[in-house]
């Protein structure tokens, strides 16, 4: 969490720990690992009075088996995970789709509907999240499964594209053409957002 104490020592944990414990390709193995997370930022947090109460949201993305509705075999799928408001979007046919929900004030807001969009967008209290990594000893997670077409793209970021950079990612356009297929995409993603006034931004393309 940008500006919280300990946020970095947070997200770096809770990517160690998801590049070590997450072994075997399903969804239970996702969810697990992203618990083991939780707990390692919980427990580290708890013995260092620097960086007790440090949090850090997390968008996370995988390829698992499928199952057909008789439990048999199929396409391999895509899952998204998320907690907090770190999103997962997904490039089809030209359109960009967010596949995630916000775990934040305003988002609750916005789907109560108490607060319109463009409201939600300037709200003093955007940058409140009502669920993080580490801060508690448990976690929800949220998962999203995907069936994956030929040419789609996902796009994985903080809030730092979304938000601080005033500008929605469902209304930019298309990729650039030439991009690698995959891998960090500083110049695609995170440069105009810093160019709009974002200072954060974090994200990652694939296909």
């Amino acid at each position: 969490m940008g500006g919280h104490q300990g946020g970095e020592v947070a997200s770096k944990l809770a990517v160690d720990v998801l590049r070590t414990a997450y072994a075997d390709t399903s969804a239970d193995a996702l969810t697990d690992a992203i618990s083991d997370a939780n707990e390692r930022i919980h427990d580290v947090g708890e013995a260092d009075p620097d960086l007790r109460g440090m949090g850090t949201t997390l968008v996370a993305a995988a390829v698992v088996p499928g199952e057909d509705g008789d439990g048999s075999a199929a396409e391999a799928r895509l899952l998204v995970a998320n907690v907090g408001d770190s999103r997962a979007y997904l490039f089809r046919d030209g359109g960009l789709t967010q596949l995630t929900e916000d775990h934040s004030m305003v988002a609750d807001l916005l789907r109560e509907g108490r607060i319109s969009e463009e409201e939600a967008e300037v709200h003093p209290q955007r940058n409140i999240v009502t669920r993080v990594l580490g801060v508690y000893d448990q976690v929800d997670i949220d998962l999203w499964p995907v069936r994956r077409r030929a040419g789609d793209r996902l796009l994985l970021c903080s809030d730092g594209l979304f938000q601080r950079g005033r500008r929605r990612p469902d209304r930019r356009g298309a990729p650039p053409p030439g991009r690698p297929p995959g891998g960090s995409c500083p110049s695609s993603c995170a440069g105009p957002t810093r160019a709009a006034g974002g200072t954060t931004s974090r994200c990652w393309c694939s296909t």
